[in-house]
């Protein structure tokens, strides 16, 4: 009965076993198998009997794959530890690949002996098709994306150059042999040929094909967006036309996008794939139709060239600072954890130490590394201004020293700033991008070099030296930027503020466009004055602050905290870690949490010992904003500090009713911010703390 039981039993579990979709199978040292169930057989197109006593090298025509198997194998009966392997390879005899995550275990005989390992396979390949299939999808999009950005850069002083370029693009994304853009005429009674990709820069003579002789074609162009056709010579919208004006081309599938223009069908483009019949999937009607956008503007740009202008320019300043800002937050993270570290190993140098100058050096290099990303998000809307007071001798010394190295070796920069110490309210990022951009264009009007000259001075506006009816009377600073150069035409010089004018080949018009609105914005004035070959001298003239700018110490560790709790919200380890170290440090207790919903949770067990709430604006799930909102319902009268240095136009203004300091940001500053917030430390609390 013991016999029959044990047969019984093993038939039960050899079924069980074969049931398994997995593949499950022992082998030798030799490579042979020892033991597989079904799964193992199917996947080599075989029988479990055939496999038993002979290798993968009877099965799979890969001998590098099969070197692999047998290497695993020794490896895992050689160490006797398990081996995982996240994917590999299988071929079977009719070379048909499968992919595999396979964990394998070294099997000890009754003696302790290891000559056999146990695999277990688990059958990937749907999973890596897809994950295939998502990452070539994610490359093409990003092509896609690279295309779309290049053609809202394109600035092309003629519509053929314009046609060429949005064909040529979509001629490359699509892969289609030719790509024609057609224009029709106001009566819609003929349309015309204007670029083919297939001749770049040439146009075509007009080609008049009337709308009553291909009305299955024509009478859809009006109800859709994009117009898919698999077989051009047997549907019947464009058979007649294959057989006709097309005909001899080789065509077999269109890709046709509908053109409109103030709510008017004017034109058509189409994409034009030659061989055999091709289904379009919706990407590529998608991306057709996005680059198919760009010829209204470019004949609208033809017909308006200046109004047009304006319009391309401001979609590629819109699209420039979505990609900066979407880089923007995870920059200014590593930016905020290199400063913070800098600042806590300053901290604990003394002076006189040998790397103390490297360690200057570094922060130095950060910190202009912060102003290059604000200034990238300055027309995005995604950057908090901060106004601070500055001293402007400080800005024009510092800025000077880089554009010294910068300017052309023939241009001879010279610096005069006032004795007197010169304050302005004003952001510092905002600020400099006045003074660079200033002399970006001085350099500009001296191509064969010349001098530019910085001056810093105290001015009284509305006396005597200075008017302007706008300006209230009082103390200002005037920052004047004078170069040799060739000067500015007369008819020019009214609209050198007028956002995207520029008299170059090569620009945006938006330097002293930038310029006017930073300076009205901060209740200042900018005078200019030029005469054609003898140069151009700009006056910017910004209110001086009520007090100096007074030098800062470094705090002491352990002067500012006074042993509160504070919880700190960022969804960056490397911030947490940072954040943390430091404000210990300075004598506060932190709590750290990855995201809004683990915030919330640590402010129902410990919100009584929680003295303020430090929160980074952008997080996923649940932002810094949104999480500010929950804690002031929950628990009224929390303080909260917010934290960033780019968040979506939506975030930065639901965050302007909270403090906020912006990224990247030093320790010592986070620490001085979260004092002047909390008040002076409680006696009590200080004592604890020590």
């Amino acid at each position: 009965m013991g016999d029959d039981f044990n047969e019984a039993a093993f038939r039960f579990l050899r079924q069980v076993v074969d049931l398994d979709p997995n593949l499950i199978f022992a082998k030798d040292r030799k490579g042979r198998f020892v033991f597989a169930n079904q799964a193992v057989a199917d996947a080599y197109g075989t029988t479990i009997g055939e496999l038993i006593g002979r290798t993968d090298a009877d099965f799979n025509p890969n001998a590098a794959e099969v070197d692999h198997y047998l290497h695993d194998d020794n490896e895992v009966m050689d160490l006797g530890v398990d081996k995982f392997i996240p994917e590999e390879q299988v071929t079977d005899r009719a070379r048909r690949t499968r992919w595999f995550q396979t964990a394998k275990r070294a099997i000890r005989s009754a003696n302790g002996s290891i000559e056999h390992v146990l695999g277990v396979s688990v059958d990937i390949t749907v999973r890596k098709r897809i994950e295939d299939d998502l990452r070539r999808r994610s490359q093409r999009l990003f092509e896609e994306q690279t295309a779309l950005l290049d053609l809202a850069r394109l600035e092309s002083s003629s519509l053929p150059e314009a046609l060429a370029q949005i064909a040529n693009v979509s001629a490359r994304i699509l892969d289609v042999a030719r790509v024609s853009i057609w224009q029709f005429d106001d009566h819609q009674a003929t349309r015309v040929h204007v670029h083919c990709a297939e001749a770049p820069g040439e146009v075509a003579p007009p080609v008049s094909i009337a709308f009553a002789d291909h009305p299955e074609l024509f009478t859809v162009l009006e109800q859709h967006r994009t117009i898919t056709i698999e077989d051009a010579h047997n549907d019947p919208r464009t058979k007649a036309m294959m057989l006709g004006p097309a005909s001899g081309l080789g065509i077999a599938s269109f890709l046709t996008v509908p053109l409109r223009l103030d709510g008017k069908l004017f034109g058509v483009v189409v994409n034009a794939h030659v061989g055999a019949p091709r289904r379009w999937t919706l990407e590529e009607e998608s991306f057709a139709a996005a680059v198919a956008d760009f010829v209204p503007l470019a004949f609208e740009a033809d017909r308006r060239r200046s109004m047009e202008g304006q319009l391309v320019q401001a979609q590629k300043m819109e699209a420039v600072g979505l990609l900066a800002g979407g880089l923007a937050h995870d920059f200014n993270n590593l930016l905020t954890a290199i400063l913070g570290f800098v600042s806590l190993a300053k901290m604990q140098l003394p002076d006189d130490h040998p790397v103390a100058s490297l360690v200057d050096r570094i922060e130095s290099a950060c910190g202009r590394a912060g102003g290059m990303t604000r200034q990238l998000l300055a027309f995005s809307k995604h950057n908090f201004v901060e106004i601070e007071s500055l001293d402007a001798n400080a800005i024009v010394r510092e800025l000077s020293r880089i554009l010294g190295r910068v300017v052309n070796e023939d241009i001879q920069l010279t610096v005069d700033c006032s004795p007197e110490q010169l304050v302005v309210r004003a952001d510092r990022t905002q600020l400099d991008q006045v003074i660079i951009n200033l002399c970006t264009n001085a350099c500009h009007a001296m191509p064969d070099g010349g001098q530019l000259r910085l001056v810093t001075e105290r001015v009284a506006v509305n006396e005597a030296s200075v008017r302007h009816p706008d300006a209230p009377p009082g103390p200002y600073l005037r920052l004047s930027v004078a170069d040799s150069g060739i000067g500015i035409e007369p008819a020019h010089l009214e609209r050198i503020w007028e956002p995207f004018f520029t008299t170059k080949e090569e620009g945006t018009g938006l330097g002293l466009a930038t310029v006017y609105a930073v300076v009205r914005r901060l209740n200042g004035f900018i005078n200019v004055e030029s005469e054609r070959g003898r140069g151009t001298r700009f006056e910017v003239y910004l209110p001086l602050a009520a007090t100096g700018v007074q030098p800062t110490a470094p705090e002491p560790i352990q002067a500012l905290g006074g042993g509160e709790t504070i919880l700190l919200v960022d969804d960056e380890p490397m911030l947490r870690e940072l954040v943390g170290d430091g404000l210990s440090l300075y004598g506060y207790r932190v709590l750290c949490a990855a995201s809004g919903e683990e915030a919330i949770e640590l402010f129902r067990q410990r919100g009584d010992e929680i003295a303020l709430a430090v929160v980074d604006v952008v997080m996923p799930q649940m932002s810094g904003p949104t999480l500010s909102r929950r804690l002031l319902q929950e628990w009224p009268g929390t303080p909260i500090l917010l934290m960033s240095g780019h968040a979506p136009e939506k975030l930065v203004e639901d965050a302007r009713t909270l403090p906020t300091i912006a990224k990247p940001f030093k320790v010592p500053a986070l620490a001085q911010r979260i004092r002047a917030l909390l008040g002076p430390p409680q006696a009590s609390r200080l004592e604890a703390a020590r």
